[in-house]
């Protein structure tokens, strides 16, 4: 009965070994796993950063083109009425050239009568 509660008590020992070495593999495991998850929250972190800057970047791209858009249609609005007030000023320059000769010739005529 000794031996036998010997055995028991080796038996006993070994499976508390098996255990103790499962229990510290399980242990390494859940640390390695929390590392993982650390550098997976810090990657994350890292990437929603980059997203926030690459955000911040568009914006500013975006607000350039609506500025420069805004700038192109005030050239074209200027260069618009510049072409109108050339127009204008053609048709009076025709209208004085017109109104200069009708004069000429009225000077050209009453010389003629003197």
């Amino acid at each position: 009965a000794e031996e036998q509660h010997k055995a028991e008590i080796r038996a006993a020992e070994v499976r508390r070994r098996d255990v103790e070495c499962s229990l510290s593999r399980e242990v390494e495991t859940v640390a390695a796993l929390e590392r993982a998850l650390a550098d997976a929250r810090a990657e994350c972190s890292a990437l929603a950063l980059r997203e926030s800057e690459q955000a911040a970047e568009v914006q500013r791209w975006r607000d350039r083109d609506e500025s420069l858009t805004r700038r192109e249609d005030a050239a074209s609005q200027a260069a618009h009425d510049a072409e109108q007030r050339t127009r204008a000023a053609d048709q009076r320059y025709e209208e004085a050239e017109a109104a200069f000769a009708e004069a000429t010739a009225s000077v050209e005529a009453d010389r003629e009568r003197l």
